[in-house]
């Protein structure tokens, strides 16, 4: 569906100007009141991009589609790859922190895991109804559970290996993004895209945006139950109080609605015959990875070299700066990339592996 692209090019416009700009902008910059309205919208980077991947998985998975579901269920090419990219991005994100902190877990491990674990239940589960509802049982345990996991493990449960295993779950050792509560965003996804696109690309632009909405409002009203069951969110678990993780959803959900609106009446933006709108959309991680390099490429990225040193306009330059190579690093990614891995990796192309007939 063409909101999906359009939330991931968003969250990624925000992602990049993000790193850059808390990377770069002056102090003095940072007590003005326009800086800590763009800090709450940027927390809602993280949210939809992990939203967006568990809609994704289930529109790629046919989870709308007995049939359909069935079919792709049994074409091990197609299996294998997903398997493949799912476990680069937990590979990746470990790399990316191995020099200083390898116990690290942040979006990348965290997505990586998730979508690991969901083609488990898609390779397990014999009905697409199946994967829907763990899923959304999976999603309500992470999230009424992540207040005792918090208060449980304290920061100095994080020591040696322990460390290993405790960054999966939560955040004291430096975590980012644990299992708990980041995951809860992509397996909801899972469920919300079963909701809000019943009959996949066939459904109706209207349907999807009224669903849409819908859940943003349930999910609204469902923040101020958790308000009044868990009681108001303290600094220290803040991110993973019930009703912090289900009014970030509501946000991006109605977000979401708005862009599928938006997508009605215009397309993703083309050049030269080229849809790079979508395939940005697509390369996600290469726009992630790509200014994160250059941005805090040792001794020379801008992140390094002017940290905290520019006034706005500078930063707002750097920023549009990054945006641009950022996007020029995928489109050329996505250009050259596919060649090569068809030559030199057949193996991860789908549908080479024997299909097996029957669910």
């Amino acid at each position: 569906m063409a909101f999906v692209d359009w939330l991931r090019l968003l969250a990624a416009l925000q992602m990049i100007t993000g790193h850059t700009t808390d990377a770069v902008l002056a102090d003095a910059e940072r007590a003005s009141a326009w800086f800590s309205v763009w800090t709450q919208i940027r927390g809602l980077t993280a949210p939809a991009f992990l939203l967006a991947s568990g809609v994704s998985f289930g529109l790629a998975s046919r989870l709308d589609d007995a049939s359909a579901y069935a079919v792709l269920r049994a074409r091990e090419g197609a299996r294998r790859r997903r398997v493949v990219r799912s476990a680069w991005l937990v590979v990746l994100g470990t790399l990316l922190h191995a020099l200083d902190a390898p116990w690290v877990v942040d979006v990348l491990q965290c997505v990586g895991a998730t979508l690991l674990a969901l083609d488990l239940l898609v390779t397990l589960a014999l009905r697409a109804d199946a994967v829907v509802g763990i899923a959304g049982v999976l999603a309500l345990t992470i999230l009424v559970s992540a207040p005792s996991v918090d208060a449980a493990i304290a920061p100095a449960d994080h020591e040696g290996a322990a460390r290993f295993v405790l960054g999966w779950v939560d955040r004291d050792g430096g975590s980012l993004f644990p299992l708990i509560p980041w995951a809860f965003y992509v397996l909801a996804g899972i469920a919300i895209g079963r909701l809000a696109i019943p009959r996949g690309a066939r459904t109706e632009g209207s349907v999807v945006i009224a669903r849409l909405a819908v859940a943003a409002i349930g999910c609204g009203v469902a923040a101020f139950v958790a308000e009044a069951l868990f009681g108001a969110a303290d600094a220290h678990g803040w991110s993973s109080h019930p009703a912090v993780v289900l009014t970030r959803t509501a946000m991006v959900l109605l977000m979401a609605a708005c862009l599928a609106a938006l997508g009605t009446r215009w397309e993703l933006p083309h050049f030269g015959g080229l849809a790079w709108g979508s395939t940005l959309a697509g390369e996600t991680l290469v726009l992630y990875v790509a200014h994160l390099l250059v941005l805090f490429a040792d001794g020379v990225g801008p992140g390094r070299v002017w940290a905290h040193a520019l006034l706005l306009p500078a930063t707002i330059a750097l920023s549009i700066a990054m945006v641009i190579g950022s996007a020029i690093a995928a489109l050329a990614w996505a250009r050259f990339w596919p060649p090569i891995e068809a030559r030199w990796m057949p193996w991860l192309r789908p549908g080479r592996g024997p299909a097996k007939t029957g669910a």
